[in-house]
């Protein structure tokens, strides 16, 4: 009955799926291109930089700003990173620091889109189901967490190129669900 909040829900799940798909993907990629352990620890560290430093930012721009709009141009960033991944691995072209620059990309959407996603939730529902629809959010956020890298997995062991293939479907789903 809550059209705009099932929609939403619809793309969390589509956009986590994909976060964790991507996740793995690049994960086994720098492992692959440098056998660093450092190198992975590095991929966390330039995910996490952006959350700290884009704080203020984020939230002057999620009170500001159709948070619809920003949950878009975060999820399109996601896109666009993923498809960076995919050209560049097709053409032969991926590198570590074109994974390391995919990773940047997607820290600062995710900096932009986690918070104001959350702050969205309660504005695309009455206020007596907003329980319901916190536990649906966080239900559906763990199905997606556990099912993205199980998925990705299984996809990286048939066809490595596909799984960024992928995520750039889920990620412009998402961008499309959000739109309407």
């Amino acid at each position: 009955r809550q059209r705009p909040f099932v929609l939403f829900w619809l793309a969390r799940i589509a956009a986590t799926i994909g976060y964790q798909m991507m996740a793995l993907l690049i994960g086994w990629k720098i492992y692959e291109i440098t056998g660093s352990a450092f190198d992975l620890g590095l991929v966390g560290l330039i995910l996490f930089i952006p959350a700290v430093v884009l704080t203020l930012l984020v939230g002057h721009t999620a009170d500001r700003y159709d948070r619809r709009r920003i949950v878009q141009v975060a999820q399109s960033v996601y896109a666009l990173a993923a498809a960076l991944v995919t050209a560049a691995t097709y053409f032969g072209l991926l590198s570590r620091d074109l994974l390391f620059f995919a990773v940047f990309m997607i820290g600062c959407a995710r900096a932009f889109e986690l918070p104001t996603g959350h702050a969205l939730v309660p504005a695309l529902v009455p206020t007596r189901l907003l329980p319901r629809a916190v536990a649906a959010w966080s239900s559906a956020n763990q199905v997606a967490v556990i099912s993205g890298p199980a998925l990705g997995g299984l996809i990286y062991a048939a066809m490595p190129i596909a799984v960024s293939a992928i995520c750039v479907v889920c990620f412009m789903t998402s961008v499309t669900l959000v739109s309407l």
